[in-house]
């Protein structure tokens, strides 16, 4: 190898290794708005929202009251011979304490206190299929509650000895809501469970007769 052809390889070695440390500073430079005077844009996570959940203009509007009510006279008219079929149940639900969601005095609610703990359940919350029954724990015991937006009744039921997955809506008999027990079928006031207390109340009166209660949003919780 002559001494012409050596020196063109080493300047070759040397401009490839210029060109790769080149690259590597180029992945350590912050990148630059192409408009002058503006900082870049950087991908941050959003921040979370701060203070609480405000559901007042949704629920106080009326407005969805009405399209559900067409909802459920569609429903009984499409269904009048009734349906079976598994919905999935609420066995882990999640509870919000009250200065954390701003709702209508009005809204109405589903309330439960025992040994000291009150539990509350926003109605509306509970409108879809799979929020109709929901296994919750209170105080150690093991209770039901169910409701049904069809009918607009709401029960609670102490399932002491049933596992969350052997009690969940079954469908839809053409009168009421179907419950699925341990592989039996029943209508929903007729379920063969010990009934445990309820109360159906306004939101603004269960918080001031509970002011330590915390709520269930149902499907509010989702969005």
């Amino acid at each position: 190898m002559n001494n012409t052809e050596s020196n063109s390889r080493c300047w070759h070695i040397l401009m490839i290794i210029f060109a790769l440390f080149a690259m590597g500073l180029g992945c350590e430079r912050k990148q630059v708005s192409p408009i002058s005077g503006k900082k870049s844009i950087e991908k941050t996570s959003p921040k979370p929202l701060k203070g609480p959940l405000d559901l007042r203009e949704y629920l106080g509007s009326g407005q969805d009251a009405l399209k559900r009510r067409e909802q459920i006279e569609d429903f009984r008219r499409k269904f009048a011979k009734g349906f079976k079929q598994e919905f999935p149940n609420v066995t882990s639900p999640r509870f919000v304490d009250a200065d954390a969601v701003l709702l209508p005095d009005t809204a109405d609610v589903l309330g439960i206190s025992t040994n000291g703990v009150s539990r509350a359940y926003l109605v509306v919350g509970m409108w879809e299929m799979h929020h109709h029954v929901l296994h919750d724990n209170i105080a150690g015991q093991p209770i039901t509650i169910t409701y049904c937006d069809i009918n607009d009744c709401a029960y609670a039921y102490q399932s002491q000895g049933i596992l969350p997955e052997d009690f969940k809506v079954g469908g839809w008999d053409g009168r009421d809501l179907l419950l699925l027990i341990q592989g039996k079928y029943y209508a929903h006031p007729k379920a063969p469970l010990p009934a445990y207390p309820i109360k159906r109340t306004t939101w603004g009166r269960w918080k001031t007769q509970h002011p330590n209660t915390k709520i269930y949003l149902g499907f509010f919780s989702e969005k």
